[in-house]
């Protein structure tokens, strides 16, 4: 990268860590319209998926004609991106159960 400045994985600890919860927190609750009434649940949620990857990389674009990343270093940002999705299916996955579980009880 121009100046190696790190790709901020979601995994990191502290409060790094926090800060992207709660930048996920707040995505979560502006797309919840998104969804309000939708009788295609996993095609609606698809295109979700599909619109935010499609933003990420645009951001990543934006840095590219800054001159704060460069063409050359796609490959680890599509890296980095790729670690931060699993985190979010595990995230995602604790989250739910953790809506279940206050909703109809049981352990988490």
């Amino acid at each position: 990268m121009a100046d190696q400045k790190p790709l901020i994985r979601a995994e990191d600890g502290g409060a790094l860590h926090v800060e992207i919860v709660k930048m996920v927190q707040f995505l979560h609750e502006a797309s919840r319209p998104l969804f309000e009434g939708a009788s295609d649940v996993i095609g609606d949620r698809s295109k979700l998926m599909s619109a935010a990857a499609t933003f990420a990389g645009a951001i990543f674009g934006e840095l590219i004609i800054a001159g704060v990343v460069t063409d050359q270093d796609k490959r680890r940002g599509a890296e980095v991106m790729a670690r931060n999705f699993r985190s979010g299916i595990d995230a995602g996955k604790r989250m739910a159960l953790r809506v279940a579980t206050e909703k109809f009880g049981g352990h988490a």
